[in-house]
């Protein structure tokens, strides 16, 4: 197994931070970070609800946590697990670094004597310790992510649960039938590799769902600068565009499915 600083360095490169591009610069930059929240918050519940989206994950996310009474939320945004995590009895700390989720959160609980939202990154949380630490897709800004992890074995009385998507355009196939090359990100194999690393012994589970994602030349555009660096050309997006309108449904949407993963380790006697 590959040693603690050579796995960090992997985990520098694959999440942006030695690369120029958008994705370094919301790394480095809060204010950008904070300017996409704030053009998401408020129909981000609607749309991008993973726990709603894929119920098989929800029900496992809850299964996981039964037994912890307390949970700290890391990046808990709009709150689409907090709140069928309050439903269920528990007290949740949220640990949420954006001004915009925080306040959309709040709007959608407006007041709970069982939610406390902290508004700091996880790096810099130092809060009371609770039954278990949860983050889905929330460490993608996280460059030490090694501390990071270490202050969630400290943080957590019973459990460390992460969920992580495996990141990659919803238009891999179609880039692959285009010849255009997408970089392969390592991140939900280091959350696995990591943690072992460390002498955690994370658990790994895969869960599917499918989503149906509204798609136009812009989209394209979009996600083809995202993920080959580089700008498409007028002829590249129309021909793009053209092999996605084989496979759109009747109301002009892609049906696309994405895998999920779930680490999870105990910390009771470590």
């Amino acid at each position: 197994m590959a040693g603690i600083e050579e796995l960090a360095a992997r985990w520098e490169r694959t999440m942006g931070w030695c690369e120029p591009g958008a994705r370094q610069e919301r790394n480095r930059d809060d204010r950008a970070e904070e300017a996409v929240w704030e053009r998401l918050a408020a129909n981000y519940a609607a749309t991008h609800n993973i726990y709603t989206q894929v119920p098989a994950l929800g029900r496992r996310v809850q299964e996981l946590l039964a037994d912890c009474a307390s949970v700290t939320e890391i990046g808990p945004g709009s709150g689409n697990f907090t709140l069928p995590l309050l439903a269920s009895g528990k007290r949740v700390i949220g640990v949420e670094p954006s001004a915009a989720m925080r306040r959309a959160l709040r709007r959608r609980v407006p007041s709970a004597a069982a939610l406390t939202v902290v508004p700091c990154k996880w790096e810099m949380y130092d809060g009371e310790r609770t039954d278990a630490v949860f983050v889905v897709n929330s460490l993608y800004r996280i460059r030490d992510i090694v501390a990071a992890l270490r202050r969630m074995q400290e943080t957590a009385r019973k459990r460390v649960l992460l969920v992580r998507t495996r990141h990659s355009s919803a238009l891999a196939a179609y880039f692959t039938e285009a010849g255009a090359g997408l970089p392969e990100r390592e991140d939900y194999l280091l959350l696995e590799e990591i943690p072992a690393a460390l002498g955690y012994a994370p658990q790994v589970e895969r869960l599917y769902g499918t989503w149906r994602l509204p798609i136009s030349r812009e989209r394209i555009a979009k996600e083809w600068r995202e993920w080959t660096t580089a700008a498409p050309t007028a002829e590249e997006t129309d021909a793009m565009w053209e092999r996605c309108r084989r496979d759109l449904t009747a109301d002009g949407r892609l049906v696309i499915t994405r895998e999920y993963r779930i680490y999870t380790w105990n910390t009771e006697g470590k």
